[in-house]
């Protein structure tokens, strides 16, 4: 039976609950005595036929001996082939982590791992000396976001993944870590032959253009490449090291799918359009997600990384972040009416909040939109602008025109549109044959109307809401008014 303890939160209640009944795991919060741990090793038994198990021991006063007993236990796991534990906040160090890791090696079926260790003594360099004895595994996820150890270059040995030749998935998210370890983890890495995605998650690290440069020329190495995200948000990388990191990214040939985090740094105008120039000698790239919010971003930013991309044939799923850039309305409409050349392009999000988007910027957007004609998937966050009851009926007329659009999300929190606006916008959305999907927010700032107006304005949008579902046959819907 679930092992019985005290929960923070309802959230974890319920979550508990879902976890047990599926069979699959325990979440422990109570701090961890003689007597509890050994009840903790009794119930984890009832699980020891699983294929998979999830162990969330935040936060519980673990220590090695603890993680120990645990690791005696999972011996028994001879079926298991996922294990996501989590043993952040706790008095782990690396003499715990090597009795854990041993009893895994016995595990011959387990192909997927994710540990996160938060907060705890563990450094990077330690977990992947630990981690190398798994050499059955195939998926690897690590997260030591704010590790109480820091990785130096001289720790880190040449050839840390050596044996983990089955590698084909990799997760990190990094504590603290020297200029000089990062360089040294990427030459590691490269050794990879069989990876085919890797997931670096690198913010908040002070890395300028020559560091990012130096791992990103040894990411390429790795030849079965297939999807890479590095997340370099609130770095320090600049006007040349957007553009360097494109260069060494098209160069990985069977590249599909690059989602970069280029928030709050320093790219500025000539940045995006360097990296958008290099990114087009991918030939093979179908998904692209970009984030270069908070970079001082300009139009001409903008367009010339946008008319760049438009030479990616293959792209059909594109994803852009330009909140907090200096783009004006004139920049928007202009994008938008750039994406039309994207002849291929099925999955479109944009995220624009913040721009003071008004009824005309969105009309001469939606008449951009007319003409994604093979577009099925559409994202708009559009919180915080001045889009009002015409500029919501123009978007919807033009999108009646995308034949094969059949999930729409729009976030239009704090907007200017009433439930008229809204009504008007439901009649159009019947048009729709295609659409099984629709996530909208109309919300507002309740504090600019009286009770009465809100209860009188919910409870007309809840009959048109009913309405609408019964029109479309939607599969899934979350209007919120």
């Amino acid at each position: 039976m679930l092992f019985k303890n005290k929960f923070n939160t309802f959230f974890e209640i319920v979550r508990s609950h879902a976890y047990y009944a599926q069979g699959i795991g325990l979440i422990i919060t109570k701090k961890l005595n003689d007597k509890e741990t050994d009840k903790l090793c009794q119930d984890l038994l009832t699980f020891q036929n699983n294929q998979k198990l999830i162990l969330e021991l935040i936060g519980c006063g673990l220590k090695n001996q603890i993680l120990a007993s645990i690791s005696t236990v999972l011996l028994k796991f001879q079926n298991l082939e996922y294990l996501f534990i989590d043993i952040s906040h706790n008095e782990i160090d690396s003499q715990g982590l090597s009795a854990f890791t041993s009893s895994l090696q016995n595990l011959s079926n387990l192909k997927s791992l994710k540990i996160i260790s938060r907060h705890n003594k563990l450094s990077l360099t330690c977990m992947i000396l630990q981690l190398q004895k798994l050499k059955q595994l195939t998926i690897l996820d690590i997260d030591l976001q704010h590790s109480q150890a820091k990785d130096h270059g001289n720790s880190l040995q040449g050839q840390s993944f050596q044996n983990l030749n089955n590698l084909n998935t990799l997760i990190l998210k990094f504590g603290q870590f020297d200029e000089q370890f990062l360089v040294k983890f990427g030459s590691t890495i490269s050794q990879q032959s069989n990876l085919q995605n890797l997931s670096l998650f690198l913010s908040n690290q002070r890395i300028g253009n020559q560091t990012a440069q130096k791992l990103c020329s040894a990411l390429v190495k790795c030849k079965s490449l297939q999807y890479i995200c590095l997340e370099f948000e609130s770095n320090q990388i600049g006007i040349s090291g957007a553009p360097q990191l494109g260069s060494n990214l098209s160069k990985c040939a069977n590249l599909t799918k690059i989602i970069l985090g280029l928030k709050n740094n320093k790219i500025r105008d000539k940045g995006p359009l360097g990296l958008g120039i290099q990114l087009s000698n991918i030939r093979n790239l179908q998904t692209l997600q970009l984030d270069i919010s908070k970079n001082k971003m300009k139009d001409f930013g903008l367009l010339g990384l946008v008319q760049s991309l438009s030479i990616c044939e293959n792209l059909v799923d594109l994803s852009l972040n330009l909140e907090h850039n200096k783009i004006t309305i004139n920049g928007i409409v202009s994008l938008c009416q750039a994406l039309s050349n994207y002849k291929k392009l099925q999955n479109l999000c944009l995220c624009m909040n913040f721009y003071k988007i008004n009824d005309d910027c969105i009309s001469d957007m939606s008449l951009a939109f007319a003409n994604y004609k093979a577009l099925k998937n559409l994202t708009l966050e559009l919180k915080y602008n001045q889009i009002g009851i015409q500029g919501l009926y123009n978007l919807g007329t033009s999108l009646s025109n995308c034949q094969h659009l059949s999930t729409l999300n729009l976030n239009l929190f704090n907007s200017k549109i009433k439930f008229t606006g809204i009504q008007k916008f439901f009649n159009i959305l019947k048009i729709f044959k295609s659409i099984n999907v629709i996530e909208i927010d109309f919300r507002k700032y309740q504090a600019d109307y009286t009770f009465l107006e809100i209860q009188i304005q919910k409870n007309l949008f809840q009959k048109s809401k009913k309405k609408l579902q019964k029109c479309l046959r939607l599969v899934q819907y979350s209007i919120l008014s």
